[in-house]
């Protein structure tokens, strides 16, 4: 016979209130005390077990109905039961024994996410604490209605925790334009020593400065060491780390992180180079005009001069130009003139040059 058997003075107490709040109206009254169906809560659903290391994550559905099918249920909170099986058993029986009694109203090592409770078996109850790689565990969950009625108890889902990859090693970030490249090394073995590692993908976490890391920042698992981080804000820094995935589902089996490293992307691009630019003498002037830039992040223009047209250009102006027109008064002599557009990044990027006009000062 498969039977399973929890402890707990907890659940002995509330079966001893449940017994003597039924009882009450019971007096004189033939038959054994029934609770009525409509306070105990059904059993909850879709009971789920995820690995993290060294410790397991149950989720499961809230209740929304009695086991007569009423509702709406009223609950106090939940009792969480862990049992060990035997290595390679799919089947039989295990003693689970009460690992914590959740209270709805002051959650502690749990949270409700919408309409699921989240819980966080790190194993702190056995001696030594700590649940151990290659075990077998199986989980139950009894809701407690409201006089602390017991639920129904749910069925048993079992895990058994493995070993997940070791870090990648050897993580680096190249910063670019709105954009950071990642790269890293798979690792060589699992976080016991054993191998080949049991290496699924990668999850790249990011955070920003004073910031946390959260959710990974690729949708779906990564099967290559190497991601790039799109769309980022230029001159703010971002840092990154990367853990190995065991499991190709949600929950990952995820290993430790790598080396933290970060990157702070630049505006590496030009604007285009000027058109339109045209010299002219009047005098012993040499006027200078071109089209306007339509770059958001223009900060200006910078005019160059020299007698060659191949090569000596010098600026002809120390700071760049607001306008799209320029007087110089080079003195008598041949010159050839360029125009570049400068951008506002820093170090700003700067323009190829506008093709060269000539002209020659007689006076």
């Amino acid at each position: 016979m498969d039977v399973c058997v929890y402890t707990s003075s907890r659940v002995l107490l509330a079966s001893v209130l449940t017994i003597a709040f039924v009882l009450l109206p019971a007096c004189g009254r033939k038959g054994p005390p029934v609770v009525p169906k409509s306070i105990v809560p059904d059993a909850v659903k879709e009971l789920k077990a995820d690995q993290r290391m060294q410790s397991v994550t149950l989720s499961w559905l809230l209740p929304t109905e009695h086991i007569d099918k009423s509702t709406p249920v009223h609950l106090a909170g939940f009792i969480v039961l862990r049992g060990e099986h035997e290595q390679g058993a799919s089947k039989g029986c295990c003693e689970h024994r009460k690992i914590a009694t959740l209270d709805l109203e002051w959650l502690r090592g749990a949270r409700v996410e919408g309409n699921r409770v989240v819980f966080l078996d790190r194993g702190e109850d056995p001696s030594p604490p700590g649940l151990r790689y290659g075990r077998t565990y199986g989980y139950k969950v009894i809701p407690i209605g409201k006089q602390e009625v017991l639920g129904k108890e749910s069925p048993e889902v079992r895990i058994t925790l493995q070993a997940p990859p070791a870090p990648p090693t050897d993580a680096q970030a190249l910063a670019g334009d709105g954009k950071v490249t990642l790269t890293w090394s798979p690792p060589a073995q699992n976080v016991d020593g054993t191998t080949p590692p049991r290496l699924k993908g990668y999850n790249l976490y990011r955070k920003t400065e004073g910031g946390a890391y959260g959710s990974p920042v690729n949708k779906a698992l990564l099967t290559a060491p190497r991601f790039v981080d799109i769309g980022l804000t230029n001159g703010r820094t971002y840092y990154y780390h990367v853990r190995s995935a065991g499991a190709e589902r949600p929950g990952w089996n995820e290993g430790p992180e790598s080396a933290e490293v970060r990157a702070v992307p630049r505006d590496t691009t030009p604007p285009a180079a000027p058109e339109g630019f045209t010299a002219a003498v009047a005098g012993r002037e040499v006027r200078l005009s071109w089209k306007e830039n339509r770059e958001g992040d223009l900060q200006g223009y910078r005019v160059y001069r020299s007698t060659d047209r191949e090569r000596g250009y010098a600026q002809a102006a120390e700071v760049p130009l607001l306008q799209t027109t320029f007087t110089d008064r080079p003195g008598k002599g041949t010159y050839y003139y360029r125009v570049t557009a400068v951008d506002r990044a820093a170090p700003p990027n700067e323009s190829a040059p506008s093709e060269a006009a000539r002209v020659r000062v007689e006076h």
